[in-house]
């Protein structure tokens, strides 16, 4: 929902049914990802596959941040999102079944369980930093506007900050030696 309200600043005419897709093509993209995952996990290694899949999901966010339009959005958000979800989804499966061979229902369940409990968690933070007054979308949407209906404001990333977040994922992918 706050992404059709971010969209809307942009484009006035974008609706929640026009925004739906992009939620669709986040599922797409898991989805597809958890079924290559394995095989990317065998070729690359566990450590280097949540790597990649971790980059993804810290990557979607900030490259969606900068973009403008519907469709940049589906492709950043959406799948790239959902690629990311679904090949961090897999790592600690494959390693899981790999470590309790015997007890893959239990390995299963406790990831799963993992998984569904996060989004618990983070849904509540994302809306505190998101959206701290717990206002409605379309009400923060209208007050972004000015009275000719034009953004006050637009939303942008600094280059100092994508060059910090850069330079922090290289120290850190260097340390796991993925470098």
């Amino acid at each position: 929902m706050y992404l059709t309200s971010y969209l809307r600043v942009y484009d006035p005419t974008v609706t929640y049914n026009n925004t739906i897709v992009i939620y669709a093509c986040t599922i797409a993209g898991q989805a597809l990802l958890m079924f290559l995952g394995g095989k990317i996990e065998l070729r690359v290694g566990p450590r280097a596959a949540a790597a990649i899949g971790s980059c993804c999901l810290v990557g979607a966010p900030l490259l969606s941040s900068m973009v403008t339009s519907l469709w940049a959005m589906t492709c950043t958000y959406g799948l790239l999102f959902g690629f990311g979800g679904g090949l961090t989804y897999t790592v600690p499966l494959v390693c899981g079944y790999r470590w309790e061979p015997e007890r893959k229902g239990l390995v299963s369940g406790v990831i799963l369980s993992g998984f569904g409990l996060s989004a618990l968690v983070f849904n509540q933070i994302q809306s505190v930093l998101v959206n701290p007054h717990n206002l409605k979308p379309d009400v923060v949407y209208k007050v972004c506007l000015c009275e000719d209906g034009q953004p006050m404001a637009k939303p942008s990333v600094s280059p100092g900050l994508l060059a910090q977040i850069y330079e922090f994922a290289l120290l850190h992918v260097s340390r796991i030696g993925l470098n």
